[in-house]
């Protein structure tokens, strides 16, 4: 699949946390959130993932699984 291990971690954890925001999900892993983001911006570019803006809080996401 070309994933990195860390990828392949946020990726496996997703479904089962899904609209999860990012720094509970980079709490999850045991991982620096801007580690996850690094991670998180890779899966979105291959089209595994989506982040979505929270409402009301613009520096804020949540994450998702692509449909």
């Amino acid at each position: 699949m070309g994933l990195t291990p860390s990828q392949w971690r946020a990726s496996a954890l997703l479904p089962e946390n899904e609209n999860c925001r990012q720094i509970d999900l980079a709490d999850i892993l045991k991982i620096k959130p801007i580690t996850l983001v690094n991670q998180f911006d890779l899966l979105k570019a291959s089209g595994m993932a989506v982040r979505n803006n929270e409402l009301g809080d613009r520096r804020a996401c949540r994450l998702s699984i692509a449909t």
